[in-house]
């Protein structure tokens, strides 16, 4: 039986994909120019981004910008959190076990989720919470999960 996390990530999928390559062209830009405006990328030095891979919005384009850029790495290890390695235009790439392009990476040029002054990472949707609603993987949310508020 689905949750209703499930179903309502099922849903965001099925209208996802049925937008053109316009439509998902367009929505990225807009993204994009809406990231670049803030405040928050504006005073940021370290920036992870990712690979968009089905339909996702695509942040490549923030690169041109003056920054140093990062993508995740999956661990080797479920549970442990995400790499974040330096990518330039020499950056060389391979698939990682989701067909997901990661960096060739030195384990010592790695950055930690901590040391990141802006994370703009992918999405499926948001529940009606405002929650971030991933692929379901939870590698986001493990990473990051010192950045949860306790009460």
């Amino acid at each position: 039986m689905f949750t209703s996390k499930q179903n309502l990530r099922k849903k965001i999928l099925k209208k996802r994909a049925l937008l053109t390559t316009l439509e998902k062209k367009q929505k990225s830009s807009h993204i994009i120019e809406n990231v670049v405006n803030s405040p928050a990328f504006k005073t940021a030095e370290h920036v992870a981004i990712y690979h968009a891979v089905g339909g996702e919005a695509n942040p490549e384009n923030l690169t041109f910008h003056e920054k140093r850029f990062y993508l995740p790495v999956l661990p080797s290890i479920r549970d442990q959190g995400l790499l974040f390695a330096p990518i330039t235009d020499l950056t060389q790439y391979k698939n990682n076990k989701f067909s997901i392009p990661e960096p060739i990476y030195n384990k010592d040029e790695c950055i930690s989720p901590e040391s990141l002054d802006l994370i703009v990472m992918p999405l499926v949707g948001f529940d009606l919470k405002g929650n971030r609603l991933g692929m379901g993987g939870g590698y986001y949310d493990r990473c990051f999960s010192f950045k949860k508020k306790t009460h």
